[in-house]
């Protein structure tokens, strides 16, 4: 049998344990929302470069177009453009998809389950 001497040490060593791991988690936590963040302004600078390949492969498309009509252009080089251009689409699409991801999981790790609901 203990001495109450004995259980209380004991006990004091479980809250000075329990503290330290609880210490350890809310560390944890904070890392994890800082890499997310960074994650979530990395996926927006992505998105806003995407549109802005987007933007000037459109226009790159309809000056190829042009040229092509008067036969300044080739049809391969109409087609390279109007490729560049679905390409820049689909990096919008993977970069918001990025954004919107991380958006949530952030929201998720600040706010908790509570977030998704909103």
């Amino acid at each position: 049998d203990l001495s109450i001497a004995d259980r209380a040490r004991a006990a004091a060593g479980d809250l000075a344990a329990a503290r330290a791991q609880l210490q350890h988690t809310a560390l944890q936590r904070g890392l994890q929302v800082e890499q997310t963040a960074y994650a979530m302004r990395e996926a927006s600078a992505r998105l806003a470069q995407a549109q802005q390949l987007f933007a000037a492969y459109d226009v790159a498309v309809r000056a190829q177009a042009k040229r092509y009509q008067v036969g300044e252009a080739s049809l391969i080089e109409v087609l390279r453009a109007q490729d560049n251009l679905q390409s820049a689409r689909y990096a919008i699409i993977d970069a918001a998809l990025a954004y919107d991801t991380t958006r949530v999981a952030l929201k998720f790790l600040v706010y908790g389950s509570a977030a998704l609901e909103r």
